[in-house]
């Protein structure tokens, strides 16, 4: 029809247009996420103490059995030392007739086992001392690694008073119990009205006429289809804190 397929109604134009808002109230939501990422610091600074204390008890406990073991290997060798001191008097014992050979058998037989077990407990304490080298972060020796009772200690006051005060692991229970309440706020927040208030700005240049224009805005948001959900999240967000604390009791 000869009709130009674009019509342009605005040449070196531009406009520039800025809208900000800002939440008054939305459920209590601000304040609770708050406080439920401090209650998340505090639940990762207790869970440090723990995996700390652990660490440590497995040190300990790798120590007492290597000197468990050590202290074997000496009654062993005890042991064999008398099993050795008996051999002169066995022999003659047997000589004036007083024994038989299943005797002297039986102390041979005897002996064979005390130097199976000695090889057993032995290769024991290489394991052993190889993985308590391991855990506190240094190389086994090759002459083997030397203990001393006086100079080893992995509990200071603070773990020896602590079956006096709260275990850790019931701190860590209350917080999640926290944390589950506060989540339990959040939901229902999400369910109230939320309330905000903000302003947009707009500037630009129509045909070389440069114009600016403000307007403040007020929002209200109701959420009338949230409550069938937010019902449902708040049942499990009873379930889970009644969990936990049915798991703080049994820990008392």
């Amino acid at each position: 029809m000869g009709l130009p397929t674009e019509i342009n109604l605005m040449e070196k134009g531009h406009g520039v247009n800025a809208t900000a808002m800002m939440p008054v109230y939305a459920g209590g939501r601000i304040l609770n996420g708050n406080r439920l990422a401090n209650v998340g610091i505090e639940a990762a600074q207790l869970k440090a103490e723990v995996s700390e204390r652990d660490m440590l008890e497995n040190i300990e406990s790798t120590y007492y059995l290597v000197l468990g073991l050590q202290d074997k290997v000496h009654t062993v060798e005890s042991a064999l030392a008398l099993t050795d001191s008996l051999n002169h008097i066995v022999d003659v014992a047997l000589k004036a007739g007083l024994i038989t050979k299943s005797d002297k058998l039986r102390l041979a037989l005897k002996q064979n086992e005390l130097k199976a077990n000695q090889l057993q407990l032995n290769n024991g304490i290489v394991v052993a001392s190889q993985l308590l080298c391991q855990q506190i972060g240094i190389t086994y020796p090759e002459g083997g690694l030397t203990l001393d009772t006086a100079s080893f200690s992995v509990r200071n006051h603070a773990d020896a008073l602590r079956e006096n005060f709260i275990r850790p692991e019931q701190q860590l229970l209350q917080l999640q119990i926290d944390a589950e309440k506060l989540r339990k706020k959040l939901t229902i927040g999400e369910a109230l009205p939320q309330v905000g208030i903000g302003g947009t700005y707009s500037y630009g240049n129509l045909v070389r006429k440069y114009k600016g224009n403000a307007i403040a805005l007020a929002q209200v948001s109701i959420p009338l289809t949230q409550w069938w959900e937010t019902s449902h999240k708040l049942k499990e967000h009873n379930i889970a804190i009644r969990e936990a604390e049915l798991m703080q009791k049994d820990l008392l």
